[in-house]
C-alpha cells in the first residue's frame, strides 16, 4: 500500500485535510483528498470538462436545500443517488476505525475513474469488488436498495465509452493518458511528491 486516497464531503478546498492526514502518517503513506465539485454552469461544466481526464462527483445544491450528486467525466454526466456517498465504518475491537466507501461506490468510482475505461492497474481491484457486490455473478446478488446506484454508474461508464468510441476530443484525451499510463517517467510524475503537477488532471488536492 503506497497511498491514502480520501473522499472529503464538501464543496469547499480540501487542502487541510490532506495536510492533516500527511501529518498523522508521518511519511508511512502518501495522502490524497478529493472533495465534491459545485455543479456550476452549463458553460462552466463544458469548459471544466476539456481539461478532464478523471472522473468527479458533482453536487448540485437548489435554493430550497434539495441535493442532487452527479458523475461527469469528459462531458458525459449521469446522476447518482447521494446514498453512495453513505460510509461504511471499519470496526475492530467494537470501535470505528475508519470509514470507506460502500462496495457498489467503489465499484462505480473504478468503473469511471478514467476516461480511458477501467486502468490496468485497477483491474485485479475491480474483480475483487465485482466478487464482493456480484458473488454469482448476477445483478440480482446486489441488494435491492443499492441495485440504483450500480445501474446510474454503469450507465455513466457506457456514455463515456460510446464517446471514446468516436472521433473526437475524448477520443483523442483518451488516447493520451493510455500512452502516458504505458510510460514510466509518466506514471511516476503521477505519483508522490509530484502528485501536484498532474492535479489539473487528476482532481487531487
Amino acid at each position: 500500500m503506497r497511498d491514502l486516497d480520501t473522499l472529503v464531503h464538501t464543496t469547499d478546498t480540501v487542502t487541510a485535510y490532506r495536510d492533516e492526514m500527511e501529518d498523522a502518517l508521518g511519511g508511512l503513506l502518501v495522502p490524497s483528498a478529493f472533495g465534491l465539485k459545485p455543479y456550476g454552469t452549463p458553460l462552466m461544466n463544458t469548459l471544466k470538462g476539456l481539461s478532464h481526464f478523471t472522473g468527479d462527483r458533482y453536487l448540485k445544491e437548489g435554493n430550497g436545500g434539495e441535493r442532487e450528486l452527479y458523475w461527469r467525466l469528459a462531458g458525459s454526466e449521469t446522476k447518482i443517488p447521494l446514498e453512495s456517498l453513505d460510509p461504511w465504518r471499519i470496526e475492530q475491537d467494537g470501535e470505528t476505525v475508519c470509514n470507506i466507501l460502500g462496495p457498489v461506490a467503489q465499484l462505480g468510482a473504478y468503473m469511471n475513474r478514467s476516461i480511458t475505461g477501467v486502468r490496468k492497474k485497477d483491474e485485479r481491484k475491480l474483480t475483487g469488488l465485482e466478487n464482493v457486490v456480484m458473488p454469482n455473478g448476477k445483478i440480482s446478488d446486489i441488494p435491492k436498495e443499492y441495485r440504483e446506484q450500480f445501474f446510474a454508474f454503469v450507465e455513466q461508464a457506457e456514455k463515456v465509452k460510446q464517446a471514446r468510441q468516436k472521433l473526437g476530443l475524448t477520443a483523442l484525451k483518451a488516447h493520451l493518458l493510455a500512452d502516458l499510463e504505458t510510460r514510466d517517467w509518466a506514471v511516476k510524475l503521477a505519483q508522490g511528491e509530484h502528485d501536484g503537477l498532474f492535479r489539473l488532471f487528476t482532481g487531487k488536492q
